[in-house]
Formats: structure tokens, sequence, C-alpha cells
């Protein structure tokens, strides 16, 4: 590509209206790997099949599946990445998955730097846990959202705390999460201090009184109005 070229020493770069696929990136290969100063790429309104990363990046926005690998197959390319935005879990899975040609049982899971993961469409995955894969990615997570997640329950609930203990900010907004399975997050998470279930319609009012008792800042949204609005209240 001619554009890499040009800017060896970029440090931020947006992708808007990229439309790549696996079959002309075969002609016109994405390998960012030389741009070793890149630290925030954000190509979330691009589509991009596969790219090569470099190991600088720190902040990720995209639709990405799976990145190309560098050559070096004993590199991650994320792993000094501390905050990822995808659509999906399942482009989170094929972004963070620890890949090896080892035994399972001789892999060494990579440090992870990983403290922000927001997930903007969660409804369009059908996982009930987050798979094995990834695990190891987040357990210095700080903030993380699941916009949408259907089937939330108290199961969830305690696979996120004790796969992240460190949560302060959950994004559960837009999901069908319950009373319970919000209980069982808010008691789980000792250092919650946010949580935003905005347009969660199987929550009742109780289950918000209970998080506030709690000393967790909580944001929620109410039915629509007669006139057409919304309220939401903190």
């Amino acid at each position: 590509m001619l554009l890499i070229p040009r800017i060896p020493n970029i440090r931020k770069l947006v992708l808007n209206g990229w439309m790549l696929n696996a079959s002309n990136q075969q002609l016109f290969p994405l390998d960012f790997v030389p741009l070793t100063k890149l630290e925030h790429l954000d190509a979330r309104d691009s589509y991009i099949d596969r790219i090569a990363l470099p190991s600088s990046l720190r902040f990720l926005a995209s639709q990405m599946s799976r990145p190309i690998r560098p050559v070096n197959a004993d590199q991650d390319p994320l792993r000094n990445l501390t905050t990822l935005i995808c659509g999906t879990l399942r482009q989170v899975v094929g972004l963070l998955e620890i890949h090896s040609s080892a035994p399972d049982d001789s892999v060494t899971p990579p440090p992870s730097s990983l403290e922000t993961l927001h997930v903007t469409s969660a409804e369009a995955d059908s996982y009930t846990i987050l798979p094995v894969q990834v695990l190891t990615r987040l357990h210095r997570l700080k903030d993380l959202q699941l916009r949408g997640i259907r089937n939330f329950d108290a199961a969830w609930a305690l696979h996120i705390a004790k796969v992240m203990p460190e949560i302060t900010r959950l994004d559960l907004s837009r999901s069908d999460a319950t009373g319970f399975g919000i209980r069982m997050a808010v008691e789980a998470l000792k250092d919650l201090k946010f949580l935003d279930v905005t347009e969660c319609q199987s929550l009742g009012i109780d289950a918000i009184e209970l998080v506030k008792a709690r000393g967790v800042q909580v944001r929620y949204g109410m039915q629509e109005t007669n006139k057409g609005g919304k309220k939401v209240r903190y």
C-alpha cells in the first residue's frame, strides 16, 4: 500500500468508508506493521476483512473479526492494547483469542494490558459465557460494555465477576438483564462504581433502588412517554 511509507511516524489513524475484503486484499495487502508508532486505530466505519497490526497499538475500534498476524508467529500484535471497541463478542474473540500451534497445556497466556472493552451490539451474539480463549486477556478490565446482550442472568454476572474482578463501570444497556442478574452483578463486583441499564425493559424500580443502596451510580431509561420522548435518570 503506497500510503504506509508516507506516514511512518503517525500515531492516530481513522479509516472512514474503506471497503476491503479478502479477495482484493490479496492484491492490496493492508499491512500496518511498519507503523511502529501507531497507537490509535479507528476502523469502525470501514469494512476490512483482515489487517496486519503493529504491536504499538493501545486503542483499536474495529469491525474486523480476525487480524493478520505479523510474520513472526511469536509476536502478539495486541499485547499493549488498553482499549478495544467492537460490534460483537464474536469480533472480540476473533481479535483476542490465543493463537498457538503448541498443545493446549503448553500455551503460555499472554500478558494483558486491556482495561476497556466495549461491545456495541452484543444482541447479535449467542454466547452464554465468554470463550476460554480470551479469558486471560480480560482479567485487568475496568470498563466493560455489553450493550444489548441476551440472556444476562446470575450465571453471566458471576462469570464476569470471576474473570474480571476489577470492573468499575458496567454497561448492560438495551439488554434483557433481570433484577436477579443485576443483584448478583452488584454484589459480586466489589469495585463497581457505575452501572448503565438504559432501556432494560425487564428491570423494575426495585432493582434500581437496590443498586443505589449499594452506593453504585446507576443510569436507567424509562419507557417512552406519550409525547414520544424518553426519560433518562441517574
